[in-house]
This record gives structure tokens, sequence and C-alpha cells, in this order.
């Protein structure tokens, strides 16, 4: 996992670092702080071809371009923006944006869908990396004062367990973790359990991406 920080390049921050940017949903700062076609285009070249190797569970069609992601899985495009990107400035400000769209989509408006779950699973590998990591000062040497600034460690730790919790969360909801029949068998009265047809009632057979998915939660949560 360490070797994903080094995928992205020296960019990448205290992840607790980071100030309020405007949310996704607002076109206008969107365009200011977003990257551009060509410039998300390049950030999710860096995903493919340094950060899939170390972490398989999300997986970028090679013909999908930063557009089609930005309107078909706009969480998982602001991840792989933020994990691939060698500003830090830029980085910690996606950062937020990520945080605000969390807070908005998933926290209060209760939303779940693969595109939350796969852009949560890039922040945590991307996070547990880095939080495993020596900081460096400006000079390339080890920065003793922010190593040893339990004040920062403790919401770092306290933020990647929210994480972990709302993958997890994630997970259950879409039934990820259940047989096909059981989530679609829940809310039958027991009597008519008697004469239910399994068989007609599965539900459909999980995809690639969704079985993806649920292994890298098990896989982020059980470190």
């Amino acid at each position: 996992m360490v070797a994903l920080l080094a995928a992205s390049g020296p960019a990448a921050k205290d992840p607790s670092d980071v100030s309020p940017s405007p949310d996704l949903s607002s076109q206008t700062e969107e365009d200011v702080t977003l990257p551009g076609e060509q410039e998300g285009n390049i950030f999710m070249d860096i995903f493919r071809t340094r950060m899939v190797p170390l972490f398989p569970f999300i997986v970028i069609p090679d013909n999908m371009t930063a557009e089609q992601m930005r309107h078909e899985k706009p969480f998982l495009y602001l991840n792989i923006s933020m994990v691939a990107c060698q500003n830090s400035p830029r980085q910690r400000e996606i950062s937020g944006i990520v945080k605000e769209y969390v807070a908005e989509h998933i926290v209060m408006g209760g939303e779940h869908s693969v595109d939350l779950l796969q852009g949560l699973l890039v922040h945590l590998a991307w996070f547990i990396s880095i939080s495993r990591l020596p900081r460096l000062d400006l000079t390339g040497q080890i920065n003793e004062k922010q190593n040893t600034d339990t004040k920062n460690k403790a919401l770092g730790v306290a933020q990647l367990d929210v994480f972990v919790q709302l993958a997890r969360a994630q997970v259950t909801s879409m039934g990820l973790n259940q047989e096909q029949h059981i989530m679609r068998s829940l809310d039958k009265p027991i009597v008519y359990m008697v004469h239910y047809d399994l068989e007609a009632n599965k539900t459909p057979a999980r995809t690639l991406e969704e079985r993806r998915a649920y292994l890298g939660c098990y896989y982020v949560t059980a470190m």
C-alpha cells in the first residue's frame, strides 16, 4: 500500500490539512477548481498505469475519457484527480471538495452507489499509504515536528475511521455483502415466504465492478 503513494509523486500532504472548497454541484466553482478534460485525462492515465497495479479493485476502461467519468462517476473522478495530482495546493483543494461531496451526498443525502464506494476506496487507499510514510520538510529531510504531532495524527485517524465506516455502509446499503435473493426477500412477510419463489425473485448477478469494489472494501478495512 505504501507504494501507492510513490505512484502519486511527492505532492501528497497531510489529508487532514485542507481548506473548504466549493461543492462539485456548483457549476461555476467547479470549472475553477477541478481539472479540465486534458488534465483529467492525464490523471486517469497516471491512475491506470501506476496505481491500478497496486490497488486492482478499481479498474478504469482504457476508452473512458475524463469527461465521461466526470459525468458517469463524479465522485470517483474527484478522488482519482486528488490522488494523481502532482500539485500540492491543488491536491488539498480537491481533497476539500471530496469532503464536502461526502457530507452532502452520503451523510446528509443518504445516497449509495458503486461510484461512491469506489471513490471512498481510492481515498482510503491513498490515505492509508501516506499515513505510513514519514513527513519531509522542504529540504527532503524527515520533519520531526510533524511526525510527532499527535493532534494532527489523531485527526487523521478519526477521518480514516469515518471513511472506513462510510465504505462499509455503502456495501451494506447496496447488499454487496449478501446473497442475491436476500435483499429482495427482506421486505416480504413471513407468511408470504412459504410461497416465495427464490429463483424467480433473485436480484441481478453482481457485476465484476461490484465484486471488485466489495473485495476492495474488505481489503482496506482488514488492514
